[in-house]
C-alpha cells in the first residue's frame, strides 16, 4: 500500500513539474515575440521619424542658404561727376558726412581754372549699408550731376574658396609643425622646414587676399569729380580803379603812337625835302605847258 501512494506522489510530481516547464517555454516564445514585436515597431518608429524629419531638414537647408545668400560678397564702386557752386563748402560737408557714415576720404586734388574756379578729384570709402545714402547726399548737394555710374562685383565664389583654401593649409601647417616635433633626423628636419615655410608663405598670400576681399566688400568706394561753377561778382571799387587806369594807359599809348606816326612823317618831310624841290622844278614846265593849251 505505502509503494502504491509513494508511485502515485511520484506521477504527480512529475506531472506538476512538466505543467511548469510546459508553461515556462511557452511563456519565452510569448516573449521572444513580444520582443521581435517591439523591434519591429521601433524600426517603424524610426523610419517614421527620418520621414518626418525631412521637410524639416529642408526647411534648415533654406535657411542656411538664405543667411549665406544675406552674407554675400559684393565690391560696390560709384562714379559721380558734379557741378557746384562752392568746392570747398561742398567738400568739407562730404568728409563730415562720410566720417558720420563710418568712412573716410582716401585721396583729393584740386586744381584752379579760369576765373578762380575750383576742380577736384576725390575718393570716399563708406560702408556698404551707408553707400547709397552717401551718393542720395552727394547727389542732393550738387548743383548739377553729369554723369553717375555705379557698379557691383560679387567676389563670394572667390570668398569662400579661397576660405577653405585657408584652412586645408592651416591643417598642412600643423601637421608639420607635429612631424617636425617629432623628427630626429636632420634631413627630415630640413626637409620639413622648407615645405612648412613654403606652406606659411602661401598662408599669408592667402590670408592677405581674404583680407582684402573682405575690406573691399565691408566699404564701397565712391569716386567724385567735382566742378565748381560758381558765380563771381566782381568788387566795384576795384573795377572803378582798373578802369582808370586802363583809360589812362590807353590814352598815354594811343599818345605815343600819334607822336610816332608825326615824328616819322617829319622826318620823312625833312629827310627827303631835296628830291621834292627837283620834282617840282621838273613839274613847273609841264603844268605851264598844260595850263596854255587850255587857254588857247
Amino acid at each position: 500500500m505505502k509503494k502504491i501512494l509513494t508511485v502515485i506522489i511520484l506521477c504527480a510530481s512529475l506531472a506538476s513539474i512538466s505543467a511548469c516547464s510546459s508553461n515556462q517555454d511557452s511563456k519565452s516564445s510569448n516573449e521572444d515575440r513580444a520582443a521581435s514585436s517591439s523591434t519591429e515597431i521601433a524600426q517603424k518608429n524610426v523610419q517614421s521619424m527620418k520621414g518626418n524629419s525631412n521637410p524639416a531638414a529642408d526647411t534648415q537647408n533654406q535657411a542656411d542658404a538664405a543667411q549665406k545668400f544675406q552674407q554675400r560678397k559684393v565690391i560696390y564702386t560709384a562714379n559721380l561727376v558734379i557741378e557746384v557752386k562752392d568746392y570747398r563748402k561742398m567738400l568739407g560737408a562730404l568728409e563730415q558726412r562720410a566720417k558720420d557714415f563710418g568712412g573716410y576720404i582716401v585721396q583729393s586734388a584740386i586744381h584752379k581754372q579760369q576765373s578762380d574756379q575750383l576742380r577736384g578729384e576725390m575718393t570716399f570709402r563708406v560702408p556698404q549699408e551707408k553707400f547709397q545714402a552717401f551718393l542720395d547726399y552727394t547727389e542732393n548737394g550738387a548743383a548739377k550731376v553729369e554723369e553717375r555710374n555705379v557698379s557691383g562685383q560679387d567676389v563670394t565664389e572667390e570668398y569662400v574658396d579661397i576660405t577653405a583654401r585657408l584652412k586645408a593649409k592651416k591643417v598642412v601647417e600643423a601637421r608639420l609643425l607635429s612631424f617636425m616635433e617629432k623628427a630626429d633626423k636632420t634631413e627630415d628636419l630640413l626637409k620639413i622646414s622648407d615645405d612648412l615655410a613654403r606652406v606659411q608663405e602661401e598662408i599669408e598670400s592667402i590670408e592677405g587676399r581674404k583680407k582684402y576681399l573682405e575690406n573691399q566688400s565691408e566699404l564701397a568706394t565712391v569716386n567724385i569729380t567735382m566742378v565748381e561753377n560758381k558765380i563771381s561778382i566782381p568788387d566795384i571799387e576795384k573795377d572803378n580803379g582798373s578802369l582808370w587806369l586802363k583809360i589812362k594807359k590807353q590814352f598815354i599809348t594811343s599818345t605815343n603812337i600819334m607822336l610816332k606816326i608825326l615824328s616819322s612823317l617829319l622826318v620823312f618831310v625833312l629827310g627827303n625835302i631835296l628830291i621834292f624841290l627837283i620834282i617840282a622844278l621838273a613839274l613847273i614846265p609841264i603844268y605851264l605847258y598844260i595850263k596854255k593849251k587850255i587857254q588857247q
